[in-house]
């Protein structure tokens, strides 16, 4: 098991970030798929999603929802003949 450091956000959002691989994942240098919480640690504060204030960044609502944004694709022009 790889162990990972789990940052707890005031908002409630979780995000993960690799500490160490396990001995099978470090030759590859990929993490395996079991998670070993190495540490958790307690922000203090919300994270940049929430933080972010309202139509700036990413367009991914606090409650983890993608916002739908206004406005088609664009479709590529044909090059001039």
């Amino acid at each position: 098991m790889c162990n990972w450091y789990k940052h707890d956000y005031s908002c409630k959002h979780v995000t993960y970030a690799l500490g160490q691989y396990c001995s099978a994942a470090n030759f590859v240098q990929t993490p395996c798929k079991k998670k070993n919480i190495w540490q958790t640690i307690r922000m203090g504060e919300e994270c940049e999603e929430c933080a972010m204030p309202e139509g700036r960044g990413n367009a991914v609502a606090c409650d983890g929802v993608p916002e739908q944004h206004k406005g088609g694709v664009k479709a590529k022009k044909g090059r001039k003949r």
